[in-house]
């Protein structure tokens, strides 16, 4: 019999819920929108940028390291955490891509 204490901690909140909370810290500025590698080490007790838990030491820890702003800044995640955080970089990420190749064309017609 599982206790709700034996559960990982990233199962406990749902996938939609995770989403939203990732999605809202990247537009209060909480967390970069930027695609990464990963440092995977075990938990360090530090707490989930995600979904505000300790990350226990059977848990699997991703360091990140965001070089690209002026100051490092270290984001730690659990592994479910983490890959809701990237799709939504990535999706991000993509959306820019379009919108600027959409204007890019729009301007291209206007000059030509």
């Amino acid at each position: 019999m599982a206790f709700k204490g034996d559960m990982p901690t990233e199962a406990m909140l749902l996938e939609d819920e995770l989403r939203l909370r990732v999605q809202r810290r990247i537009d209060d500025g909480r967390l970069p929108v930027t695609l990464v590698s990963r440092i995977d080490s075990y938990g360090t007790e530090r707490v989930c940028c995600v979904c505000d838990q300790p990350i226990a030491c059977e848990n699997v820890d991703y360091d990140i390291v965001d070089s690209l702003e002026t100051t490092c800044l270290t984001l730690s995640f659990h592994s479910c955490c983490y890959v809701i955080w990237q799709r939504e970089c990535a999706e991000r990420v993509a959306n820019t891509k379009r919108a600027k190749l959409c204007d890019d064309r729009r301007l291209s017609h206007m000059t030509h």
